[in-house]
């Protein structure tokens, strides 16, 4: 009998490397790169933060017993309203169309100005960009919703 592979997401261009983002926000600042507003330092850090917090709550909700045949079905663009600027992010999307991110929701606009400005803090408290995706994700997947 043939061992079940497990399944592995292919990278995308949505992917966060994070060693390479470390890199160039040490050269922006280097540059003297501004840290909020269009092509600020945040604003990305804010940007690639989010966009990994929502591939793993994709990924939760596709592991889900009732989700077994579901797949990703590409993403869905959007600008989100945050503290340091305007970010471009790419929300992914699933076939059956029940995938509904808990960190920016359908049809949101504005990131939660609490949790925007956490991020930075906690990036300045010593955390990766892994551990603070994992925190947040942590905070808003398991939630109760009052919808």
């Amino acid at each position: 009998m043939e061992a079940k592979r497990k399944w592995k997401p292919k990278k995308s261009k949505y992917d966060v490397e994070l060693t390479a983002f470390e890199e160039e926000a040490i050269k922006g600042l280097y540059d003297g790169k501004p840290l909020i507003g269009d092509g600020g330092i945040f604003t990305e850090m804010i940007k690639r933060i989010v966009q990994a917090s929502l591939k793993g709550e994709v990924q939760t909700h596709l592991a889900k017993e009732e989700e077994a045949g579901n797949r990703r079905n590409g993403y869905t663009h959007k600008t989100l309203k945050t503290s340091v600027g305007q970010v471009e992010i790419a929300t992914p999307r699933d076939r059956s169309g029940t995938f509904d991110p808990e960190l920016v929701g359908k049809r949101e606009r504005v990131l939660n100005d609490e949790l925007d400005r956490k991020i930075p803090g906690l990036y300045g408290l010593g955390l990766s960009y892994a551990d603070i995706s994992t925190h947040i994700r942590e905070i808003t997947v398991w939630r109760p919703t009052m919808r």
